[in-house]
């Protein structure tokens, strides 16, 4: 089930079934909080101990609680930062948080640095709302060329990324960890891989689009209603 494009889809896909069917047999979201909440520490257990189960199942019970949230409060969250002070606050905590917890490294048990993980993927999705929302007229031009470029192709993304990430790990374990430096729990470690995966990701793009672009949905293989 290892699959590149796959797991995304999958989870996503199964997410809103799952929702969909507590929306449609249980009317009140109390209740459906707790199911969510039921789910969410199934899928902490499921990772801890290894169990991923078909169907991505231990990501699909530990995320669900994320998407229910967005759709019950997202209106809410999006109302009380309005307020600029409130915008401030909220990018200097979960800026320190983000970056003093990948400074601190992922040096515990399991549980610990899966829950540290979540508390720096919340933290960075806020800073991305907040930054996207109330202040992308800063005229950042060349950073908002990348994003749209990376945005545009984000099918292509999708498909490629975890085959390099993978090929980077091998090479990370097998030949920096073992003869050079261990970079694990470094931030110039996540700044490295970061702009390598993106680098690679740039060409490759370029690539599909210049020799596959049919294969990729850049062309239409046949015009509409043009007979075959």
């Amino acid at each position: 089930m290892d699959n590149t494009p796959l797991w995304f889809l999958l989870v996503l896909f199964f997410i809103q079934l799952i929702h969909y069917i507590n929306l449609k047999f249980i009317k009140n979201k109390i209740i459906i909080l707790c199911v969510a909440f039921v789910l969410y520490i199934s899928g902490q257990i499921l990772y801890i101990k290894g169990i991923t189960m078909f169907f991505y199942a231990y990501i699909v019970f530990a995320f669900y609680i994320y998407y229910l949230i967005g759709h019950f409060y997202g209106h809410l969250l999006i109302k009380h930062i309005e307020n600029k002070l409130t915008q401030l606050s909220l990018l200097l905590i979960c800026a320190s948080l983000l970056i003093s917890l990948t400074l601190l490294g992922a040096n515990f048990s399991i549980a610990v640095n899966q829950f540290l993980f979540e508390i720096r993927t919340l933290c960075f999705c806020v800073l991305i709302f907040i930054f996207f929302r109330y202040y992308s007229k800063i005229k950042f031009s060349k950073v908002f060329k990348v994003l749209k470029f990376f945005g545009l192709h984000s099918l292509e993304f999708l498909v490629t990324h975890r085959i390099i990430i993978s090929i980077w790990f091998d090479f990370k374990y097998y030949i920096l960890n073992k003869h050079f430096i261990n970079l694990d729990g470094m931030l110039i470690y996540d700044i490295i891989v970061l702009i390598l995966i993106l680098t690679i990701e740039y060409f490759i793009i370029k690539l599909l689009n210049r020799f596959v672009p049919k294969l990729i949905g850049r062309k239409n293989l046949l015009p509409i209603n043009q007979k075959v």
